[in-house]
């Protein structure tokens, strides 16, 4: 039986400690990237599912779900950002 590997998108709120002169300067530095996670700050939120997979690209994929009644209509494979057969 072949063996898959599928990814998801999810949000996680990530916290950072930030010196800085305003708020506008902390919320600046995160957005650059200029600093460390807070240790054990990385926690799950939720699944995303504005994010997704278009289906349009996988045909294939998206009649056989819609056979077994995984999705409708659906242009988009809410949350799933790729699915690979690794095995």
């Amino acid at each position: 039986m072949p063996k898959f590997q599928v990814e998801q998108y999810e949000i996680h709120v990530r916290t950072y400690d930030v010196v800085a002169a305003s708020a506008a300067e902390a919320v600046a530095q995160v957005l650059r990237g200029d600093l460390e996670l807070a240790d054990g700050t990385a926690d799950f939120v939720e699944i995303a599912e504005d994010s997704g997979l278009s289906l349009e690209t996988y045909p294939d994929l998206a009649e056989a779900l819609r056979q077994c009644g995984a999705i409708g209509q659906e242009e988009i494979l809410p949350s799933i950002r790729d699915v690979t057969e690794i095995d």
